[in-house]
């Protein structure tokens, strides 16, 4: 499995915490995994310098992906499938986990426990099922096929996708609603990978709502959660 990480001009200070963070969880093996970031091309010279550090169970390659930067989702979308496509042409045959940086790794060995889980999936998308939200869909933090533009012709290319009133005009929609017709039913719930939707600030009593074999939670954008668990 190889990890895929998208990084957008608004998120600098949140991805420069997540290496930070997830430089201090090691594997069983140093080097053994491999991470590819992509980050839009405003993201500065300064901030990739500054965000760029070794994790020592990763073996990463940086590279810039060509976005469109029409704002929120429609820009979000397209760096998925480019990331996505780039990482399929550099390693074809893998399944890719798709991360974002604020999307935590919990504790040691998160990356390898996910690949494990997924090696036994009986789907061939899986991740965090948002079963009772208005569309039902798996939430873009999840384990994709190394076919899953086959898989999912609206998923490669939801970076076109037609406006919804919900964003606006221009803004195009979100990669995992918008392809949730095809996607969805081809997904399998994750124990490993836990999206808490809208989460703004996590204090300790929230670590409760942490299922016990989560390794990987969505969202949290203010680094509370990062700070809570280096504490504990």
């Amino acid at each position: 499995m190889i990890g895929v990480l998208g990084i957008s001009h608004k998120d600098t200070t949140q991805a420069s915490m997540w290496f930070r963070h997830t430089s201090n969880l090691p594997e069983e093996q140093d080097g053994h995994n491999r991470l590819l970031v992509f980050w839009s091309p405003r993201v500065s010279e300064r901030m990739r310098k500054h965000i760029a550090r070794s994790i020592p169970s990763f073996t990463i390659s940086f590279h810039e992906a060509p976005v469109h930067e029409r704002g929120y989702p429609g820009s979000a979308s397209h760096l998925f499938v480019l990331a996505m496509e780039e990482a399929g042409r550099l390693y074809p045959g893998e399944p890719l986990l798709w991360l974002e940086s604020d999307a935590i790794p919990m504790k040691p060995g998160w990356f390898d426990a996910i690949a494990e889980e997924y090696a036994t999936c009986d789907k061939p998308f899986m991740g965090h099922l948002e079963a009772a939200h208005a569309i039902p869909h798996l939430a873009g933090v999840a384990v994709y096929p190394h076919n899953w533009k086959e898989l999912s012709p609206m998923l490669a290319n939801s970076h076109t996708a037609p406006d919804i009133p919900f964003f606006g005009r221009g803004k195009g929609q979100a990669f995992d609603a918008y392809a949730a017709p095809e996607v969805f039913p081809q997904s399998r719930q994750a124990k490993t990978i836990q999206q808490v939707f809208g989460k703004r600030r996590w204090y300790p009593h929230d670590l409760d709502k942490i299922g016990p074999d989560t390794v990987l939670i969505h969202q949290s954008k203010d680094g509370s959660l990062i700070n809570l668990l280096s504490k504990r």
